[in-house]
């Protein structure tokens, strides 16, 4: 019974590729306003979040709410963050803040747009980079409380770990609060191997991604280490961060790096990935830039795509049988889930039946 449980799941869906986990699609179908999908959250209450193309949405399960307003300035954005007083806030692509209070959409108050950076919520202060300096509002009243000016002209990133606000530019600036921060010089060449950078943060540690190839920087207590992953991809649009895993976001799939093995998997290579989060549940959600979101309870699950649509199932030693449309028969492996087509059904149902007796 478990077998052709495990089948029904493996065989009857038009999802994914071999060796893709499997997964469930949330999509304009179920109900999401867009298939781009940017950026998810998850809050205190447990609802989830998406930042998609035409904006913010809360997610229950089964149904959405999507959130605009007449102030925004486009819907698109991402950056999603949840303050210590309950609203969710994120940015448009021009730079612009938003959130949701009381189940409205509202704009924060700022004087320009510097382009789509990313803002950093740090306990009750929110950090805004603008022209030549940053801006600190007191969470309380949403009110301007400090501006620090910066030299930098050609910013490169922005990030907020738990506890810090980081800007990359021709040196890395590091805020603690509204009134100190510290400038650290870059390593020789920096940008020489980060070309397009990416900011995360592991192990208390900032992470600094190239977007174009493996080298990642690591920044702690002042000082930089320099590191690499064992895979390259043309295009890094982003990366998460669960436990002491990086996952790399490319328009050709996702690929899953243990930082302390070095082994690394791609997963989904016809997806254009965006994003990927996990829950408080442990469940995987990833953002794709067409298809919506993909739902994966556990990456050890693995499916098998079968094309096209099977009809029969007949259960041999060390493999099953697989009666396809278009009168075609596969074989499948039970232990190395491969799959192999054979012969045409007229062909093979002899043999399938010498097979099956004992």
């Amino acid at each position: 019974m478990k077998i052709f449980a495990f089948l029904f799941i493996l065989l009857f869906t038009n999802l994914g590729f071999c060796q893709n986990p499997f997964y469930v699609s949330i999509d304009k179908t179920s109900g999401l306003p867009s298939n781009s999908v940017y950026d998810i959250l998850q809050d205190s209450k447990g609802f989830m979040w998406f930042a998609t193309g035409k904006g913010i949405c809360r997610y229950d399960g089964s149904t959405f709410k999507t959130f605009s307003s007449d102030e925004q300035t486009s819907k698109s954005g991402s950056c999603l963050v949840e303050d210590g007083f309950g609203r969710i806030w994120y940015s448009n692509f021009d730079g612009y803040l938003y959130y949701v209070e009381k189940n409205v959409l509202k704009s924060l108050k700022q004087p320009t747009s510097l382009g789509y950076f990313r803002f950093g919520i740090i306990k009750d202060e929110l950090f805004l980079l603008q022209p030549n300096m940053v801006l600190v509002y007191d969470l309380r009243t949403l009110k301007v409380k400090s501006k620090i000016k910066i030299s930098d002209k050609q910013i490169s990133f922005s990030y907020a770990s738990p506890e810090k606000f980081y800007i990359l530019g021709a040196s890395l600036y590091e805020f603690n609060d509204s009134k100190t921060y510290t400038k650290h010089p870059l390593p020789n060449k920096f940008y020489d191997e980060i070309n397009g950078s990416i900011m995360n943060y592991w192990d208390h540690k900032l992470i600094i991604n190239s977007k174009s190839n493996n080298i990642y920087y690591s920044f702690k207590d002042g000082e930089f280490t320099r590191n690499a992953l064992n895979t390259t991809t043309n295009f890094n649009q982003n990366t998460s961060i669960v436990n002491n895993t990086i996952w790399i976001c490319t328009t050709n799939g996702i690929i899953k790096n243990d930082l302390d093995s070095k082994e690394t998997i791609s997963y989904f290579a016809d997806q254009n990935i965006s994003y990927l989060f996990r829950d408080n549940h442990k469940n995987y959600w990833i953002s794709t830039l067409n298809k919506g979101i993909l739902f994966i309870e556990d990456f050890e699950n693995n499916y098998i795509d079968i094309q096209p649509r099977p009809l029969t199932l007949s259960l041999g030693k060390n493999e099953i049988y697989i009666g396809a449309e278009k009168d075609l028969v596969y074989k499948l492996n039970f232990k190395k889930l491969v799959t192999e087509k054979i012969l045409k059904r007229k062909t093979i149902m002899l043999q399938v039946k010498f097979l099956l007796t004992p």
